[in-house]
């Protein structure tokens, strides 16, 4: 009954993204011809319009992802879904799941969207793919100056996408279900804005606490020509206050000769964040089990 649940979702995003994708690839198709041609005016803006394409694509679809979750658990369509013979954990993980689906293929579409806006400036020059390998060679310049390689990067990055897309959907899965849950039901669209409000502020004072209170670091150390990145054990306020806090515009080569060759970052606040992202999954999933639409 998982795969049915993930199969409407995915439907459904289909219904609504169907004409945004041919909108993306028109843009993306007169920002090559006309600004790869040089064409004055005309180019730059078919450009900048394909660029805010490219940037508001992944969001518009975790935006689509936020409308679904809400539609198909609590409005009309609600009654629909909850009379269906699954469990509440099917629900939450079919859009969970299905929400992931579209996150990958949005950033598949803007990666292909950022080769192509690369690949416009080359095309007058004779040298299609010119900027792509400048990109990538830049690439590999940063990460020889970080001395980290191109896998342990490349499992950082997917890491980082990732998280991302998980600490969205645990917000507005929690918001929007605890917000037209019992306490706030009864002010509509405002009870997941009054929930977000909360958690916004829990979170935040949960990250000041957490760097003063949890004791692990991200050191940033010089190595050679280059730096050194390190997760270490202790308070990262601790160097800042012996540091002090005589001068805020420091050059970074000032700020390590301060630091004694390294500087420590707090990572306290991603804890809390992963830590947010678990406590999410298992209070929605509770809290699905008791929505009653019938």
């Amino acid at each position: 009954m998982l795969r049915k649940l993930i199969a409407l979702d995915m439907r459904a995003f289909a219904r609504q993204l169907q004409w945004i994708a041919p909108i993306y690839g028109l843009l993306l198709l007169s920002a090559l011809l006309l600004r790869g041609f040089n064409l004055p005016v005309v180019g730059v803006v078919a450009y900048v319009l394909a660029l805010i394409g490219t940037a508001l694509l992944i969001p518009a679809v975790l935006v689509l992802g936020i409308v679904r979750y809400y539609r198909h658990l609590y409005s009309h369509q609600g009654y629909l879904t909850h009379t269906l013979p699954v469990t509440a954990s099917q629900r939450y993980h079919g859009k969970l799941i299905s929400g992931s689906i579209m996150y990958a293929a949005a950033t598949l579409m803007a990666l292909a969207g950022v080769a192509v806006l690369m690949m416009t400036k080359g095309i007058a020059r004779g040298d299609v793919f010119g900027k792509i390998l400048v990109f990538f060679r830049g690439v590999e310049s940063i990460l020889a100056y970080l001395n980290i390689s191109s896998f342990a990067a490349a499992l950082f990055l997917l890491g980082v996408w990732l998280v991302i897309f998980l600490s969205t959907f645990a917000l507005y899965s929690l918001c929007i279900t605890a917000g037209m849950g019992r306490l706030f039901s009864r002010m509509g669209m405002g009870g997941p804005f009054i929930v977000y409000l909360l958690v916004t502020l829990i979170n935040q004072v949960a990250g000041v606490v957490s760097f003063l209170l949890i004791p692990l670091s991200l050191r940033i150390a010089v190595a050679g020509d280059g730096i050194r990145l390190k997760i270490v054990v202790g308070f990262a306020l601790r160097q800042l206050l012996e540091m002090g806090f005589k001068n805020q515009q420091m050059t970074f080569d000032e700020l390590m000769t301060l630091g004694g060759g390294y500087v420590d970052f707090g990572l306290g606040s991603i804890v809390i964040g992963l830590a947010f992202i678990v406590f999410s999954y298992f209070f929605t999933k509770r809290q699905l089990a008791k929505v009653n639409l019938r």
